[in-house]
């Protein structure tokens, strides 16, 4: 199954209109655009969370599925997609196609910050998942906000993933290049050291 090209929404404000897109498009590197992405890049991104999900899975015959929080921005909602082609549905799919009883519950908002998907996670543990992928930072980065501030909130949400015994996929974001040298040296690193 070859998951579909994302195409996003020329009216969104999230895409700055056809105009902005036209200038993402003849961008050559450093940012980091969708534009830029290939197909095979969701494909690629999926065979690896469905290698990492079919290893931490252990219990071959439990009763209820694998709960699996998908905690994220619009890239992990699907903004702008039609239904059932946003990451996690389509995750959910072909971890059921390997024979593995998950849901995937999709947390994800458009436009949320790492303060949003802080300010959330007690209601996301909520429905007891096992596992989370956690895709937070872009629009602060987007924003310019305070990379120290960004650290903080991601630390408290995976502090809570651990309390929790959850174990996390933490995916990592970069700055745009537009923002200088030191916002992205500073920004970049927060990933790896998390």
């Amino acid at each position: 199954m070859t998951p579909p090209s994302f195409k996003p929404p020329s009216t969104s404000p999230l895409w700055g209109g056809r105009r902005a897109q036209a200038k993402r498009a003849r961008r050559v590197g450093g940012g980091v655009c969708h534009k830029e992405r290939s197909p095979f890049w969701l494909a690629s991104f999926l065979s690896v969370c469905l290698i990492f999900l079919s290893v931490l899975l252990v219990s071959p015959a439990s009763a209820a599925p694998v709960k699996i929080l998908a905690l994220g921005t619009s890239l992990t909602q699907g903004y702008g997609l039609p239904p059932g082609t946003e990451f996690p549905a389509v995750l959910e799919a072909r971890l059921r196609a390997a024979k593995i009883d998950a849901r995937v519950i999709n947390a994800g908002v458009s436009g949320d910050t790492s303060a949003g998907g802080a300010a959330r996670i007690d209601w996301s543990l909520a429905d007891h998942p096992a596992f989370a992928i956690v895709e937070l930072g872009s629009n602060d980065a987007l924003r310019g906000l305070s990379p120290q501030q960004t650290e903080k909130n991601l630390s408290a949400v995976l502090e809570k993933l651990k309390a929790a015994n959850v174990r996390v996929l933490l995916l990592g974001m970069r700055a745009p290049r537009n923002l200088g040298p030191d916002y992205a040296a500073e920004f970049d690193a927060i990933y790896p050291r998390l």
